[in-house]
């Protein structure tokens, strides 16, 4: 059984495989901790303490458990039902650069609930219908 920290290094390596420039700096200052944990820790380097690991996989919208799942996929060569883009959730309110990413992961979502839960479906198109309304309907 693999380690705590190479399940980590593995999930973190497949979420910023298509990281463009800058979104790692902005990883580091979502989750609070130097940009030189997101790249140790990304190389497998140096692990990063448990609390350190936490904070990252929350930046990327993941519960840490969630985010190992992610890890032992990825190294099972399993299928895996998330975007291979970054995606950062900020708490307060949303990084305009990283909108796409952060729409496409919300869709991600969506659609694994409707797959895994039929009853769920009467859910989608009322939300659908709202988002367009709000992208429609000028501030």
């Amino acid at each position: 059984m693999e380690s705590t920290k190479k399940t980590f290094q593995t999930a973190l390596a497949f979420c910023l495989k298509n990281a463009k420039r800058g979104e790692k700096t902005a990883l580091a200052k979502a989750a609070g901790v130097p940009i030189s944990i997101i790249l140790n820790a990304e190389a497998g380097r140096r692990g990063a303490l448990e609390d350190n690991r936490r904070k990252i996989a929350e930046a990327l919208g993941y519960g840490y458990d969630d985010f190992l799942e992610i890890g032992r996929r990825v190294m099972e060569n399993k299928d895996i039902a998330v975007p291979k883009t970054l995606v950062l959730t900020p708490k307060s309110k949303y990084n305009k650069t990283l909108l796409p990413a952060q729409a496409a992961r919300i869709v991600e979502q969506i659609l694994f609930i409707a797959e895994h839960d039929v009853s769920q479906l009467d859910y989608i198109e009322p939300i659908s219908q709202m988002i367009y309304k709000r992208l429609t309907t000028k501030s």
